[in-house]
């Protein structure tokens, strides 16, 4: 499972929506969505465990094979609503099939939605209105069911550390988890565990700071404040 199921989700349906957030009532490959540059929604869900090194922020590390962005650090979970689909329905699903989370609606924290206008990698247009959302749990690294190929890796990385690095404080952070090794002559891949040293450069690049800004989310959370809003 590599290009071709890549290509795959490439040509999955979307519904498509004008500049304003209106549906259209019109849905198109998402090949194409990214590459004419048509607006469309996602799912965004970081997951805060409270009880690691004062509270960790959960980084997934994107599969090699993908074609956007292969092996960089990204949100817990995300990815694209299928035609039809919701957050009650969609972002359940990416939470349930990229990391093996069962959730409801009521326990993601709402942090409201983000707009993106990224055409950061050349020939993708990257037009989205993306449904923020944090999750409080429990679970440690291998609790979760991380789907490879399309997940790369797990890094648990305190929120405290992912402050200073993404607000330029330092320059390197380390967070503990594991990549996945794919072996040749075996279907599955080896869990590599250690200590991974992060950079701003492993992070997706966004020009709203959009990794800093939900770090400074998930302290807020871990002190119980209020107004949580990306």
């Amino acid at each position: 499972m590599t290009e071709d199921n890549d290509k795959e989700q490439l040509d999955e349906m979307v519904d498509l929506y004008d500049a304003q957030g209106n549906p259209l009532n019109e849905k198109k490959e998402l090949s194409q969505v990214h590459r004419d540059g048509d607006w469309h929604r996602t799912f965004h869900c970081w997951i805060v465990n409270p009880d690691i090194h004062g509270g960790s922020v959960l980084l997934q590390r994107r599969g090699e094979w993908k074609q956007n962005w292969p092996g960089k650090v990204d949100t817990s979970a995300a990815g694209h609503y299928d035609v039809g689909e919701s957050l009650e329905d969609g972002g359940l699903r990416e939470l349930r099939e990229e990391l093996g989370v069962e959730a409801d609606v009521e326990d993601l924290i709402d942090a409201g939605t983000r707009i993106e206008v990224e055409e950061a990698e050349e020939g993708v247009k990257n037009y989205e209105f993306q449904d923020v959302r944090f999750l409080l749990s429990d679970k440690e690294i291998d609790d979760f069911d991380a789907s490879y190929p399309e997940v790369g890796g797990l890094i648990y990385m305190p929120v405290s550390a992912c402050l200073r690095l993404l607000s330029g404080e330092s320059d390197v952070e380390t967070g503990h988890g594991y990549s996945f090794v794919s072996q040749e002559d075996e279907d599955q891949p080896e869990k590599q565990y250690g200590d991974f040293k992060l950079t701003r450069d492993d992070f997706i690049p966004s020009i709203d700071r959009f990794y800093f800004k939900s770090a400074i989310l998930a302290k807020r959370i871990l002190n119980d404040e209020k107004h949580i809003q990306i």
